[in-house]
């Protein structure tokens, strides 16, 4: 198969900046599955039906998506809560009591939930039962690749049902 051609990477702007090591807890730590990191520290993932790629930039994250697809952009800026919804939310919590809730937001800045495709995050949530990280994530590109649409090169869609 042909290697995917990329645009050019481009600043993706959000509300609150996203530290290199929150970037990875996002997309690593459990929350999404379809997500891997490159030797070269990008970060590869399909959500929903965007394949694009992440990494820290001099200027906070950047991105780039496959060439000639669209709304790339407009899909990430939905994905990592752009405009800091999460953010303004977390102020309501108690951490200023909490020392563990404190030390989290501390060590993990900017820290959001992923929005994701809600058939994805249900397949990858039966396919937890009793599985490490590194098993669903195989178990869960394994059935998009058998029955999602393909995106182009080797990248599939998460199975939906509707």
């Amino acid at each position: 198969m042909a290697a995917p051609e990329w645009t050019p990477w481009r600043p993706l702007r959000l509300a609150e900046d996203v530290p290199a090591a929150t970037l990875a807890e996002q997309l690593d730590g459990g929350q999404s599955f379809r997500w891997r990191l490159t030797p070269d520290g990008v970060w590869i993932g399909v959500f929903g039906r965007t394949v694009a790629m992440l990494r820290s930039g001099g200027e906070g994250l950047e991105w780039r998506g496959l060439k000639g697809a669209a709304g790339t952009e407009a899909a990430l800026h939905a994905y990592l809560d752009a405009d800091g919804s999460q953010a303004r939310l977390s102020a309501d919590l108690p951490w200023r009591s909490d020392p563990v809730l404190r030390a989290a937001r501390e060590a993990f800045p900017g820290l959001r939930i992923l929005r994701h495709d809600p058939h994805e995050t249900l397949i990858g949530f039966l396919c937890s039962s009793n599985k490490r990280i590194l098993q669903i994530r195989v178990m869960v590109a394994g059935l998009a690749e058998k029955l999602g649409d393909r995106l182009g090169a080797d990248f599939h869609a998460p199975v939906s049902y509707t």
